[in-house]
């Protein structure tokens, strides 16, 4: 019979949640591995026909030791909102490491977005953990995850 071992992460002990130590080690040892600016809000500042930008909140995060990094974040919506018409939400990147989805979610606005706003109004929040998404990471810059925090939220 062989057996498994699984070696623990390299912070904190095995089996005992992180406390603000382990999670500021953590965050220290983040790297950033693609720009945001350049992926996410150069598209979204060109703008997209029929649709319009808010900005609804920055995300300001300590790193390094070095100066807070500063994430504008954006919502699209569409220009024309009809109280008459059903709504549709989507997001990407909750989860930083979806590039996928950030990607989509852009795309859909420069490509179907228009077409799909005769029928919808659309809210598109491209990128909610712009972060999670220059270090390719699943949790927040504290880290959690972000689905798990609006369920305890709520």
């Amino acid at each position: 019979m062989t057996t498994s071992v699984t070696k623990g992460y390299s912070i904190g002990i095995p089996g005992q949640a992180w406390g603000t130590k382990e999670k500021a080690a953590w965050l220290s040892s983040r790297i950033t591995h693609r720009s945001y600016q350049e992926e996410v809000i150069s598209k979204i500042n060109k703008g997209f026909e029929g649709f319009e930008t808010h900005e609804y909140g920055n995300l300001d995060v300590h790193q390094h030791d070095a100066e807070t990094k500063s994430y504008p974040r954006f919502v699209v919506q569409s220009k024309n909102w009809d109280a008459t018409k059903p709504c549709f939400l989507l997001t990407g990147g909750v989860h930083g490491y979806e590039k996928s989805g950030v990607q989509g979610a852009l795309l859909f606005l420069q490509t179907k977005a228009l077409e799909y706003s005769k029928t919808f109004n659309i809210v598109v929040a491209p990128c909610v953990s712009p972060w999670g998404y220059e270090c390719i990471e699943r949790w927040n810059h504290k880290a959690g995850t972000c689905v798990r925090l609006l369920l305890f939220a709520s």
